[in-house]
């Protein structure tokens, strides 16, 4: 729940989509608030961090009001709550995503798993050209409007895509694959020159001239 709107279709577009949200959607102004349900509709609780010292990494409350039942892959019903320093009333008829992102493919030998390891070979070679034009045409499109009206340089975003985004990956292993229709989810672990473990998530969206990168969030840890 956000106090900003959810370009479902993006996120949905990530085997697990919590981490794209925290890093991606989440800033100063936009707000997440995540309430948890256990298999048959039952309230297991929220998490959420608005500010230093506002904030619940697990909360229950048993005094908290809830009709939703889960049918037909949804999630319907009333949630509410009133407290000393918080409350809501929510009525809710939302989607559940499926227990499989897409088909599993090979992590090995499939053309997906081709097209990241070519990436991540010149990201780690600093080969700015061919990691350009590994990209999907959404992403290319932006910056080469950006760079058109002289607000952006794309050596400098490429710079920044291989610190921030990318996080200097190195040791790249996938460790599954997944597609459904032209696209694709990749879960990777590896390492960078500052942080021994990392996993995170590859995007790739299938085009015409093959599979191309559309993003990436990793995170620290196994």
């Amino acid at each position: 729940m956000s106090n900003s709107t959810f370009k479902a279709s993006y996120f949905d577009a990530f085997y697990d989509p919590r981490p794209a949200i925290d890093t991606l959607f989440v800033d100063d102004q936009t707000a997440v608030v995540y309430f948890q349900f256990e298999p048959n509709g039952k309230y297991h609780g929220m998490s959420y961090y608005l500010a230093s010292g506002d904030g619940c990494g697990f909360c229950y409350d048993g005094t908290v009001k809830s009709t939703v039942k889960i049918a037909g892959q949804r999630a319907k019903g009333r949630l509410s709550y009133t407290g000393d320093n918080r409350g809501w009333d929510i009525t809710m008829d939302v989607p559940i995503a499926p227990k499989e992102w897409g088909r599993p493919i090979d992590k090995d030998g499939s053309d997906v798993a081709k097209a990241f390891r070519a990436y991540n070979a010149a990201m780690d070679k600093g080969d700015q050209k061919a990691v350009f034009k590994m990209l999907d045409g959404a992403t290319q499109d932006i910056w080469k409007a950006q760079e058109k009206k002289g607000k952006a340089n794309l050596d400098d975003y490429l710079d920044y895509r291989s610190d921030k985004v990318h996080w200097r990956l190195k040791d790249a292993r996938i460790v599954s694959a997944y597609a459904r229709g032209n696209q694709a989810v990749l879960l990777v672990k590896g390492s960078s020159p500052v942080i021994d473990h990392i996993h995170g998530q590859v995007l790739l969206s299938k085009e015409g001239d093959g599979w191309k990168i559309a993003d990436e969030v990793y995170q620290v840890g196994e």
